[in-house]
């Protein structure tokens, strides 16, 4: 590459590598000839090397533009987070796949992941087998300007030697700092003698294609766009469909334990399906809904004992940071009693969800929702009207009766009664969600905003309550096994008292929060949005 023996003045900014996709390993060779013609190289000896990409089930790290791969060759390993276009944002030498970001050394890199994917486990999304020859171009004081990488690639089905599918091979343009307009030369040379173009995300993308895999196709929330004519039971199976395909693809998850989160999506679209058929009325018929309501409710409380433990080996590290520091280490033997028991209560779930009953349970719904029955004079007639009417009801009725709770809570309401309002607001929560798409969105993301800090208040403070009294109970049954010392039992009852303390703050707030829902802004939104024009409000 022709170019002064001057060193040019370096650019500020050094540009991100350009990717081009290959329609045949053998144009691999043509790019090395035409950059030989115009070009001073020098060609490195090749390198095999195997790459994984790493996200999350739900793909967090590339729903925040990035990705992470872990790449290995014989005698090194890395893990490399880049922009999806493949520009390097930070790597570590030496670490192998972490299943989660806590398991990574600290500093820079764990920090840099961790609050986007915890609790989840890392996944290996694809797995490429990769040989790359590196390319240096050199200018007339055999300086390198530009690197050029050409990859053959594999996508390793099984990670078994020969079940592999070949990929496009991949040329990537990497650009040296301070010599921005070489690798600008060399990117136009390539696409005026190729015919090439470069494709931002390219290699990450066509793995991901030839993988079979959607990055950021799964989304936990439920996304139905219904029209407002629509009847309201395809409506309503339509939701129904949907909670069934979130239970189903976690339930893979939930069987192998892989991270707290695919049982904790599991249980939520469980609680939602119950509350539908609850909430929904004169849709289905009676028997049915009672029947389906009853086994959801039965597999709701089989998945119950688990959450509980994820839920306390997930505050772990909360608990500890609430003691003084010599009273810490005390709180191993709780944490061991609460990994025990994990383990006997998921072999209890994995019994059931390999149970005939839990096997019914889904064949049955899922053919039961395959079916629209028509509409008969007399029987179910929600189904047959526009679901706009039937969800402006439901969500007015509901709205209306969480109103009516809130107003009776005082500073000495029992525990109870909030718990109840904490459950009406649920079911109001999940009316909102279920028929979002047929109103407004940024009105019912309003309604939702302010719904959900009341929520969080009345589940903080039912949380507090719930496990004051399981950390009595287990103390207990620890003591009378002699799984813990005095200490371990004194650091339990400090824990208790910071609950119960947090338990009334929670309560103090809960004022705030409600006057916030309740707001005249939010009234006439609701009425607006929901009120049958009919109906008075009383």
């Amino acid at each position: 590459m022709k170019r002064s023996n001057k060193i040019a003045r370096k650019a500020s900014v050094t540009p991100q590598p350009a990717e081009f996709l290959l329609d045949s390993n053998e144009l691999l060779d043509k790019v090395q000839r035409i950059v030989e013609q115009h070009c001073r190289i020098v060609v490195e000896p090749g390198s095999n090397y195997t790459l994984h990409y790493l996200d999350t089930f739900d793909w967090r790290l590339y729903r925040t533009g990035r990705t992470l791969s872990a790449v290995r060759n014989k005698s090194n390993r890395k893990l490399v987070l880049a922009t999806r276009a493949g520009e390097i944002l930070q790597s570590i030498a030496g670490a192998a796949p972490p299943a989660f970001a806590r398991n990574l050394p600290p500093g820079r890199f764990r920090h840099a992941i961790a609050g986007t994917i915890e609790p989840r486990r890392l996944l290996a999304r694809a797995r490429l087998k990769i040989h790359e020859t590196i390319v240096r171009i050199l200018n007339t004081d055999e300086k390198t300007v530009v690197r050029l990488a050409l990859q053959t690639r594999a996508l390793s089905k099984s990670g078994k030697e020969g079940d592999t599918t070949t990929l496009a091979a991949v040329v990537r343009v990497v650009p040296v700092k301070g010599y921005i307009r070489e690798h600008q030369t060399l990117v136009a040379l390539l696409k005026n003698k190729l015919g090439l173009s470069s494709t931002p995300e390219c290699a990450f993308a066509s793995a991901m294609k030839s993988a079979g895999l959607t990055p950021g196709g799964y989304i936990p929330k439920l996304t139905i766009a219904l029209r407002s004519r629509m009847r309201g039971g395809d409506a309503v199976r339509a939701i129904h469909r949907s909670l069934l395909n979130t239970i189903l693809v976690n339930a893979d998850g939930v069987r192998r334990n892989l991270d707290p989160e695919f049982l904790h999506e599991y249980r939520v679209a469980i609680r939602a399906t119950r509350s539908a058929l609850r909430q929904i009325k004169d849709v289905f018929p009676d028997s049915e809904v009672q029947h389906f309501s009853n086994e959801f409710k039965w597999l709701g409380a089989a998945t119950g004992p688990v959450r509980d433990l994820d839920v306390y080996l997930l505050k772990m590290d909360e608990f500890r940071a609430e003691l003084p520091n010599d009273m810490r280490e005390h709180l191993w033997p709780l944490e061991k009693y609460l990994h025990v028991h994990h383990d006997k209560e998921h072999r209890q779930l994995l019994s059931t969800l390999g149970s005939k009953r839990y096997r019914a349970l889904m064949d049955d719904w899922s053919v039961f929702l395959g079916n629209s029955a028509p509409v008969t004079a007399g029987a179910c007639q929600g189904a047959a009207l526009p679901v706009i009417d039937l969800a402006s009801d439901r969500i007015w009725r509901t709205y209306r009766r969480v109103r009516k709770r809130a107003r009776t809570i005082e500073q000495d309401t029992p525990a109870e009664a909030l718990h109840a309002l904490r459950v009406e607001c649920k079911k109001l929560r999940y009316l909102l969600e279920f028929f979002n798409s047929l109103y407004p969105p940024e009105e019912v993301g309003l309604l939702i905003q302010t719904l959900k800090q009341l929520q969080t208040n009345l589940g903080n403070f039912n949380d507090c309550e719930v496990q004051r009294l399981a950390l009595r109970r287990i103390a207990n049954e620890m003591h009378q096994h002699g799984l813990a010392s005095a200490d371990t039992f004194l650091a339990m009852g400090r824990l208790m008292e910071h609950l119960s303390d947090e338990q009334l703050d929670q309560r103090r707030r809960f004022q705030a929060r409600f006057d916030s829902f309740a707001m005249p802004e939010n009234r006439k939104r609701y009425r607006r949005l929901f009120k049958p024009s009919a109906k008075e409000v009383h």
